[in-house]
């Protein structure tokens, strides 16, 4: 298949580009000028449309001969005086790309969202993540939608972060009480899974919820890195109103880790039934332990 991809320069994407250069797709991917050294390892194998979605009066008469879009375009913090929020990279890129498919008559549209999204979420991540899904059902595409659980696995600094902190803090900070539940999955189960989907016929029209064979709370994730590096984690418990308090002050620098929306994110937690994703799919899921060992290498 011939494939349009956006967002294939995050992290995500980084890790989706070779499982689809790899399983014989064609790929056309629209990058931010400035972007391409992410993703030039790839660069002799992929069409490059340099432009944003903003502009695309201006690129869409190269789209020639696609067969499905795959979207991955998201942001997990807003920079308003920058014009970097939810609502625009979430909700109206969206809209933008799936009304160019359908003006180009390409049905078939792959959507990366997340897990938890919802009309009621005190996050805005999530609320516009959940709008970005519902203007798609009604778009009259064959969609897929995947809502992932926090994403962990080889590329992915997560892991190194927290131990880092571990040895240049006497105490690992957690939010709150750290007993709310997570599910991580690994990234080469949810890059499996955006493959399979474009010839599994009974993929078009699903949505994924996407969680990890392991389920513990937050505290226990945090031991259980330790533990692969050797180390206890030593924790510190800060109360939730507190660090609300210091992120509603500090989140709009891009310099400051937190923000209040992502410390909601965290206390709504992170889980679901994935049995449906797996056995669609006919993927083995990746234990946890597993997916720190790729984060490790």
């Amino acid at each position: 298949m011939r494939l349009f991809v956006t967002g294939a320069s995050g992290y995500f994407g980084s890790n989706l580009l070779p499982r689809l250069i790899e399983a014989g797709h064609k790929l056309v991917c629209l990058i931010r000028k400035g972007s391409e050294k992410k993703i030039e390892k790839y660069l002799e194998d992929i069409e490059i449309i340099s432009g944003g979605i903003s502009e695309i009066p201006s690129w869409k008469d190269q789209l020639e001969d696609i067969d499905a879009f795959i979207n991955l375009i998201g942001i997990i913090r807003e920079f308003p005086s920058r014009g970097i929020t939810f609502e625009k990279l979430h909700f109206r890129t969206t809209k933008s790309l799936a009304d160019l498919a359908s003006e180009r008559g390409i049905k078939r549209f792959l959507q990366m969202s997340a897990l938890g999204a919802s009309p009621d979420s005190k996050a805005e991540y999530h609320r516009t993540k959940y709008k970005a899904e519902q203007y798609l059902q009604e778009s009259g595409l064959a969609w897929t939608i995947f809502r992932p659980a926090f994403i962990i696995g080889k590329g992915n600094d997560f892991v190194e972060t927290v131990l880092n902190l571990m040895d240049s803090a006497p105490l690992f900070p957690i939010i709150g009480s750290g007993e709310y539940r997570m599910q991580p999955v690994d990234v080469d189960n949810v890059t499996e899974g955006f493959v399979k989907s474009l010839s599994e016929q009974t993929a078009s029209g699903k949505i994924y919820e996407i969680g990890g064979p392991d389920r513990f709370s937050y505290n226990r994730m945090v031991d259980l890195i330790a533990e692969a590096r050797g180390k206890k984690a030593r924790k510190i418990h800060l109360p939730v109103f507190m660090m609300k308090g210091v992120a509603g002050l500090f989140e709009y620098f891009k310099s400051f880790p937190l923000t209040k929306g992502q410390i909601n994110m965290l206390l709504e937690e992170n889980f679901t039934d994935s049995r449906e994703f797996f056995e669609d799919l006919n993927i083995t899921p990746i234990i946890f332990d597993e997916s720190i060992k790729k984060a490790l290498s």
